[in-house]
C-alpha cells in the first residue's frame, strides 16, 4: 500500500499550484516538477494560452464576476375593494422617498403593476357585500316569504350605487339574477374610443 504525505514526494511533488478568482469559476490546478504522474510523454495543450483561466477569461472577460444584471425592486400595496374596482391614486413611500402612484380602475388581488422602476404587488382586502370572481362581482340578497312568493321590486347594492330590480313571484332559493354591464371593466379586453383624461393620466404613469 503506498501513502502520499505532504512534501514526501508523492505525484506532486515539488509542484506549484494557482489559484484564479478573476473569473465566473475559482478554480485551483496543480503541476508538478518532480515526476508526471501521467506519464513522461504526457502533455496538455491549453490552446495558446498560458493556463486554462486564460481560456475562461477569454469568453467571460476578467471582470464578469462583477457584472450584474439591475434588479427591479418590488413593493406590496393594500387597497380596498372599491378602490380595486375605481382606481386610485396613493401615496407610498419607497427606498425613504415618498412617491405618488396611480393604480388604475380593475386590477384584481395578486396582480402586479409594472412602473417604470420598480413593482407593485396588489392586494385588495376583502368587501363585506361584494365578491368578485374574475369580472363578475356577486351580491346575497334575503327575501322574506311574502317577497320570494308573491315578488317585489328590490333594491340592492351595485358598484354604482343602489338599483331597484324586479323579483318574479315564485323565485326559489339560491336564484341567480345577472345583471349585464353591473361588473368590473376589463381594461385588457375593452377599449375605448374616448379615453377619459384621468385614464390616459394613468396610462402614462404605468408600463404595461
Amino acid at each position: 500500500m503506498t501513502a502520499f504525505e505532504a512534501g514526501a514526494g508523492g505525484p506532486f511533488a515539488g509542484g506549484r499550484t494557482y489559484t484564479s478568482q478573476d473569473n465566473p469559476f475559482n478554480f485551483t490546478y496543480t503541476y508538478s516538477t518532480g515526476g508526471n504522474p501521467f506519464g513522461q510523454n504526457a502533455d496538455f495543450d491549453f490552446g495558446g494560452f498560458s493556463n486554462p483561466f486564460d481560456i475562461f477569461e477569454q469568453f467571460f472577460g476578467g471582470n464578469f464576476s462583477r457584472q450584474q444584471a439591475r434588479q427591479i425592486s418590488t413593493y406590496k400595496i393594500q387597497i380596498t375593494f372599491m378602490e380595486s374596482v375605481k382606481g386610485v391614486e396613493k401615496t407610498v413611500r419607497l427606498d425613504g422617498k415618498q412617491k405618488s402612484v396611480k393604480i388604475p380602475a380593475g386590477v384584481s388581488d395578486g396582480q402586479r403593476i409594472r412602473f417604470s422602476d420598480f413593482i407593485l404587488a396588489i392586494d385588495v382586502l376583502p368587501d363585506k357585500t361584494f365578491k368578485r370572481e374574475g369580472n363578475d362581482v356577486f351580491v346575497d340578497v334575503t327575501l322574506n316569504i311574502r317577497q320570494a312568493i308573491m315578488g317585489d321590486n328590490l333594491s340592492i347594492p351595485t358598484l354604482e350605487g343602489p338599483l331597484t330590480i324586479k323579483i318574479k313571484p315564485g323565485t326559489q332559493p339560491n336564484t341567480l339574477i345577472r345583471l349585464r354591464g353591473k361588473g368590473i371593466k376589463d381594461i385588457n379586453g375593452y377599449i375605448p374610443t374616448k379615453p377619459s383624461s384621468q385614464l390616459k393620466k394613468q396610462l402614462k404613469e404605468i408600463d404595461i
